[in-house]
């Protein structure tokens, strides 16, 4: 029976999906074997043979013998092979780009961290700024497949805001064509990134539900639901720097008042210090860290202001417990410097003793949950469509 072109469509995609399933297992437990692959799958035996068949060809998988444990054969245990094809992950901050080049089998090839520089004057800049920075990081040797790019900004449908950049509802298309020439090239926003970056590879690895809250120019968040990023209608989920806290507070770029960003992030806490040009002339990460100092010294005004911070934060992670009921909250970006005056020490579930009793922690990364999100992304991006990106990597 001859199939139509919707059926040959559905089986390319089910192919597809299942090369995916199967790489997405062996890259998160190395050393699989093709039994652990059926069982964790759910796949038949000749089915996971194809698969596993198919990505040796593609030189994407290699098989390597196990020591000998007992009677029977000796099995063989699979790993991410993929030589010379790499990944790449840029994050732009609003002083900064970071760029981390991965092999596909999630092993460093290279980063490069460079200043910003002058604001560029349209996403267009922006993307041609990222190619450069991008050419400059990646090995002569090494062919990039996959490239995700993060903002701290907004990421809705085909438009994208950047507030810090005078940038609102401008078309993705716009940094895209001028962006290096890969064959799949993403932009992201930053809390959504950085959940990634702890979900694969942080604190949050294993969970179906848990919430990033993180910290740039602004707040920033991503929510982890059934195992992946919940985007939501338009991308716009997770957003939890936007939750009102003060009705009557700050405006912000949003257009509400009072958000969370305006009254908690590093930003904030340096207008109410009046210190906004210190803010800018040391950094985020830096200004953020020289606060938790001053605070341990005694400094009564900084004090004020990271108390006021941590009573508007805890309340936030409350409500967050009782809507997403979260098995670990985690807080990255440059609140990690911070934690100690954001979180009880040593930090203590939210609603302890109550029904959404959550574990909240600091991530291990220090600054660089986004930016090992960004490459995670990017190495996904190439497992999810591997055979068309295997042929342009040969």
């Amino acid at each position: 029976m001859t199939q139509t072109g919707t059926e040959v469509q559905r089986t390319a995609d089910i192919r597809r999906a299942n090369l995916a399933a199967v790489l997405r297992h062996v890259d998160l437990h190395p050393g699989s074997s093709q039994t652990d692959l059926r069982a964790a799958l759910g796949l038949a035996t000749g089915g996971v043979s194809a698969l596993v068949s198919q990505l040796q060809t593609l030189d994407v998988l290699a098989g390597d013998r196990a020591a000998h444990g007992g009677a029977g054969r000796p099995r063989r245990v699979l790993r991410i092979h993929a030589p010379g094809r790499v990944a790449v992950g840029v994050e732009v901050t609003v002083d900064a780009v970071l760029v981390r080049v991965l092999a596909m089998d999630g092993t460093e090839i290279a980063r490069r961290d460079t200043p910003l520089g002058p604001v560029p004057s349209s996403p267009a800049e922006l993307g041609r700024l990222v190619g450069e920075r991008m050419a400059a990081a990646v090995p002569a040797a090494s062919t990039p497949l996959t490239l995700t790019v993060v903002v701290p900004g907004v990421v809705s449908g085909d438009q994208f805001t950047l507030p810090a950049f005078g940038w609102h509802y401008r078309p993705i298309a716009e940094t895209l064509a001028t962006a290096p020439d890969v064959p799949v090239v993403r932009l992201l926003n930053d809390g959504d990134t950085a959940a990634l970056g702890e979900l694969r590879r942080g604190v949050l690895r294993g969970c179906q539900t848990a919430v990033a809250i993180h910290g740039s120019n602004g707040i920033a968040g991503g929510i982890v639901s059934g195992g992946d990023i919940l985007t939501g209608c338009l991308g716009l989920a997770g957003e939890i720097g936007h939750v009102i806290v003060a009705p009557e507070g700050p405006p912000c770029e949003c257009g509400q008042r009072g958000c969370l960003a305006q009254v908690a992030s590093v930003r904030a806490m340096a207008r109410d210090l009046d210190e906004t040009a210190l803010l800018l002339t040391q950094g985020y990460w830096d200004y953020a860290a020289s606060l938790a100092a001053r605070a341990e010294g005694g400094e009564a005004a900084v004090r004020a202001v990271l108390d006021e911070a941590r009573r508007t934060l805890g309340t936030v992670l409350q409500t967050l417990g009782a809507i997403v009921s979260p098995e670990r909250i985690v807080l990255t970006g440059n609140l990690v410097p911070l934690g100690k005056h954001l979180l009880p020490d040593p930090p203590r579930p939210l609603a302890a003793g109550g029904l959404w009793e959550r574990p909240v922690l600091l991530s291990g990364f220090g600054g660089d949950s986004v930016l090992i999100g960004a490459a995670e992304d990017a190495r996904q991006a190439y497992f999810d469509d591997v055979v068309r990106l295997s042929a342009r990597g040969a």
